[in-house]
């Protein structure tokens, strides 16, 4: 799409977000209905930071969808709330994340 070549072509994004395809995170936006819901658990024992997405909806089933989300998160002992710049980007309905194990804050 024009998009995608606009992006590839934009050299101070790809220095910014290397890992990050923009092209498919705004097909995934633009190509599906409703919006998602992010659930996030976190297990103290492993640091292991667990999050699925799933579409919202009033009532009813509907099919699975799946958004490319950028993920960023900071956590206590390297809190920092300037820099959204996207970790991860969540492409599958349910993603890890490996943090600090024991009772710390993750925001």
């Amino acid at each position: 799409t024009a998009f995608k070549q606009a992006v590839a072509e934009d050299f101070t994004f790809q220095r910014d977000f290397p890992n990050v395809d923009v092209g498919a995170v705004f097909d995934s936006w633009v190509q599906n209905p409703g919006s998602p819901v992010i659930n996030v658990a976190r297990n103290n024992n492993t640091g292991v930071i667990t999050v699925n997405q799933q579409r919202y909806v009033l009532s009813g089933a509907v099919a699975p969808t799946t958004w490319h989300i950028p993920l960023t998160w900071t956590q206590h002992g390297s809190l920092n709330f300037n820099s959204t710049r996207p970790s991860t980007v969540l492409t599958n309905e349910i993603g890890t994340i490996n943090a600090a194990s024991g009772d710390h804050v993750v925001i």
